[in-house]
């Protein structure tokens, strides 16, 4: 009978111990979050239309490139960035003369960020989001030629870099970034939003951050020229609102984003 109650006793501790250590286990999970103003470069896996997709279709993204965090971890490129449509309307065109058209909007937020031991909380402005032709324009050397093989890299909003030099030079000359074997990586500077309501703007942030194929001063919309960035998220919802009165908003598959983390 002792050496029973002894068995019970032994498993039951062991049990304890289980539980307790898998709930510490959870809590660290979930009391990790990543630091404000890291930027996270995406490219959306599917297409996202104004009207066709419902509201709560779900968003999905992945990581352009490794993204480098202060505590020397890091995020493997191809990590997928998981959300949700919040707003869908499609354009509907008002033929009567003079009028106003009511604008079709898409609103997106991104909800959690799915890395290898936990999936993580995440509440994301945008800084920057590229049409899927501006992406492939990024993503392609320009001037190649016999003696310079490899071309010049043109990032979406305007810098270059030619990748046996690992600098990354603005528009004027200075060099804002630098291409390592992770990636392209800057510190993002203020400006003004590109295509955007009267407004919005991009923050600098003083640590380097991942910015893969978007400019150290990108900010608002690029290659989608029927559309206007109505709003960045950067009011705590973190919900991106883009808007056309000329067409259904219509983001094409491998368009990408620069996201932020929100304070």
């Amino acid at each position: 009978m002792t050496a029973s109650i002894c068995q019970c006793l032994r498993v039951f501790r062991i049990s304890c111990c289980a539980i307790l250590a898998l709930c510490s286990l959870c809590a660290s999970a979930w009391a990790a979050s990543l630091p404000a103003n890291t930027t996270l470069p995406v490219s959306f896996v599917t297409n996202l239309e104004a009207g066709k997709n419902k509201v709560n279709d779900p968003v999905r993204a992945r990581t352009l490139q490794e993204v480098l965090l202060p505590d020397g971890t890091h995020i493997p490129k191809g990590t997928v960035l998981v959300g949700h449509v919040t707003q869908s309307i499609p354009l509907h065109f008002d033929q009567t003369p003079y009028a106003v058209q009511k604008p079709s909007l898409l609103a997106i937020h991104f909800d959690r960020i799915e890395l290898r031991d936990a999936s993580l909380p995440v509440n994301l402005g945008v800084r920057a989001i590229a049409g899927s032709f501006a992406v492939e324009d990024a993503s392609r050397p320009f001037n190649t030629t016999e003696l310079q093989m490899t071309g010049s890299m043109i990032q979406v909003g305007g810098d270059t870099y030619w990748p046996p030099d690992n600098k990354v030079h603005s528009r004027s000359g200075d060099i804002v970034a630098y291409l390592r074997k992770e990636g392209v990586f800057a510190r993002p500077m203020v400006a003004e939003a590109n295509n955007a309501v009267s407004g919005l703007s991009c923050d600098a942030v003083s640590q380097e951050q991942a910015v893969s194929i978007f400019s150290a001063s990108a900010c608002g919309l690029y290659g989608m020229t029927d559309d206007v960035l109505e709003s960045n998220g950067t009011d705590g919802s973190g919900t991106f609102v883009v808007a056309s009165s000329r067409a259904s908003v219509f983001l094409l598959a491998h368009s990408a984003a620069l996201l932020e983390v929100l304070p």
